[in-house]
This record gives structure tokens, C-alpha cells and sequence, in this order.
């Protein structure tokens, strides 16, 4: 962990970030996942969430509806970011309620609960790695519709295409 390979994504969970050494702790992203208002969910989290069920349930053949389940409903690049940044948030609410069995979106238990059954922990931080990779490459002039394809196929177990 103290000079770890350029490919490599450590993800770190635990529930008491001050147990964890000052040299580590300076080295990571905290999130907190305790304390999610239930209010904060909007129409956008079960959209998001529906696009991710779909993804775990077809795998690449989701390519083909990417345009009714993804692209009709975020069509703007900041539309786009936002529905990432969600998908990140549910990334992570999927991991904690996969280790703590907690949850915060309770209106979305059934979807979160299938998708943490249907992955492992290591499954399910390698996916998280993809959304924030994704999110992070959102932000530059790129073809967004491509980006998902390439998304879809590396988020599914697939190699990255030039």
C-alpha cells in the first residue's frame, strides 16, 4: 500500500476511519456512507438503478437497449455526470449493505440486494473502479456514447477497445 502499481484501486472499508493509521488514512478518499437523508433520492436513483440491474442481469447485450434505458433519460453531458455520480453513490451503498447489511435506500432494497448476491466484494469494487473511471473521463470532450458502449463491455468483465 505504500507505492502501489498504477493499476491498482485499493478500497478500504471500515466503520471507524480514526482506528486506521494517520500514514494510510492520508493516502485515501473518504466517503462516508452513514447518514443518507432518504429524501436526497429523486426519480433519477431508481432510472440509474434499473440501468444497473439490467447491466448485471443481460451483461453485453445491454449495448442494444443502452438507448432506451440510458440515453433517452440523460441526454446532456451534465445530465450524464449526475447520473454517474449516482451510480458511484449506489456503488458504494451496494458495498456497505453487502458487508454491513444496512441500508440506507430502503424503496430500493430488492434491485440492491440483487445485484450485491449476484457479485462478490472484489467483483463489486472493480465496478466501482469503472464508474469512477467513467465519471472521471465524462468531464473531457468525449463521444459519451461511445464511452458507455466501452463502459458496458469493461464493467461486464471485458477488455478495454481502442
Amino acid at each position: 500500500m505504500e507505492e502501489p502499481e498504477d493499476n491498482i484501486i485499493a478500497i478500504l472499508v471500515t466503520s471507524n476511519k480514526y482506528q486506521i493509521l494517520p500514514t494510510i488514512l492520508s493516502r485515501c478518499q473518504v466517503y462516508t456512507l452513514k447518514g443518507t437523508d432518504i429524501l436526497e433520492i429523486d426519480e433519477s436513483y431508481p432510472v440509474v438503478l434499473d440501468f444497473l440491474v439490467n447491466l448485471e442481469r443481460n451483461k453485453y447485450s445491454t449495448i442494444c437497449y443502452v438507448q432506451d434505458l440510458w440515453h433517452s433519460k440523460f441526454s446532456t453531458k451534465d445530465d450524464i455526470i449526475a447520473a454517474f455520480s449516482k451510480m458511484e453513490y449506489l456503488f458504494i451503498e451496494i458495498i456497505y449493505y453487502k458487508i454491513q447489511n444496512q441500508l440506507n435506500f430502503v424503496d430500493l432494497k430488492d434491485d440492491i440486494d440483487y445485484i450485491a448476491t449476484h457479485n462478490t466484494i472484489h467483483e463489486l469494487t472493480r465496478k466501482l473502479a469503472k464508474i469512477i473511471e467513467l465519471k472521471n473521463q465524462i468531464q473531457y470532450n468525449v463521444n459519451t456514447n461511445l464511452l458507455l458502449d466501452q463502459f458496458i463491455i469493461e464493467y461486464t468483465g471485458g477488455e478495454k477497445y481502442a
